[in-house]
C-alpha cells in the first residue's frame, strides 16, 4: 500500500511514524496539515503502540482525534475498511458503541512513500479489564455494564457487523461509564473482503479460520 513508482515497500516503524507526524510537511490531506500532535511534559509525542499500528493523539480544528498509522497490514485492509465505513453509514441509526473513523488512502509520507492512515474520534476511557478490576466491589455498576454489553452485541448482530476481536483491550469504558469499541482491523460486514487477522486467540471461536 505504500506508494513510490507503484511498488510496495516495507512498512514504517513506530520511530519512522513519530518523526513524520512531527512535521506537517508529511501530510497532503488539508485536515491533517492543520493537526497538532499531542505531547507530554517533555515534548515527546503521545503515541500508543499495538500489534499492527501506532496511534497518535492529535487535535484537528479543536477536536481530539486518534491518528492510527499502520506498521503492517494485509491486502484486504483497504477494501475492508471502506466497506465497513459504507455499511455503517447505511444503517438506519448509528451504532453507539462503534467509534467513528475515516480511512485516508494518501495519509502520510514516510521515507518517500505514502501510506494510508485511519483518523478516528478519540475515546478516553479504561480498558474493560482494568475498569472491572477497579470496580470489582460495585455490583450494581458491573450489572449495568453487563446490560450495556448485551445491547452492544445485539446492535452489532442486527446491523450484521462482526467486530472480529472483542477482547478486553478493544473495549473501553468512558468516564460516563459507557462502552466503546475500538480497533477494527478484523471487522467484517457483508460484501467486505474477509480479514486475515483473527484477533486475540483467547476470545475466538475454536473453529474460526482466515479462509
Amino acid at each position: 500500500m505504500g506508494r513510490r513508482s507503484g511498488r510496495a515497500a516495507v512498512w514504517p516503524t513506530n520511530v519512522d511514524y513519530a518523526a513524520a507526524v512531527g512535521s506537517r510537511a508529511s501530510f497532503t490531506d488539508a485536515r491533517l496539515r492543520r493537526m497538532t500532535p499531542g505531547t507530554d511534559g517533555s515534548g515527546q509525542l503521545l503515541g500508543r503502540t499495538g500489534q499492527n499500528a501506532i496511534v497518535f493523539e492529535v487535535v484537528i480544528d479543536d477536536e481530539l482525534k486518534a491518528l492510527r498509522c499502520f506498521t503492517s497490514a494485509d491486502h484486504t485492509m483497504q477494501g475492508r475498511y471502506r466497506a465497513v465505513a459504507r455499511h455503517l453509514r447505511e444503517q438506519p441509526r448509528p451504532l453507539a458503541a462503534m467509534t467513528r473513523f475515516e480511512w485516508i488512502d494518501q495519509g502520510i509520507t514516510v521515507n518517500n512513500h505514502t501510506w494510508p492512515v485511519l483518523l478516528m474520534d478519540w475515546v478516553e476511557g479504561d480498558r474493560l479489564d482494568d475498569h472491572i478490576d477497579d470496580h470489582v466491589d460495585d455490583a450494581d455498576h458491573l450489572l449495568d455494564l453487563a446490560r450495556q454489553w448485551r445491547r452492544v452485541v445485539e446492535e452489532l448482530r442486527a446491523a450484521r457487523v462482526a467486530h472480529g476481536d472483542l477482547q478486553h483491550g478493544n473495549i473501553l469504558v468512558t468516564a460516563q461509564r459507557e462502552l466503546r469499541l475500538v480497533d477494527f482491523d478484523g471487522t467484517w460486514v457483508p460484501g467486505a473482503p474477509k480479514p486475515t487477522e483473527t484477533g486475540h486467540p483467547n476470545y475466538q471461536h475454536p473453529g474460526r479460520t482466515v479462509t
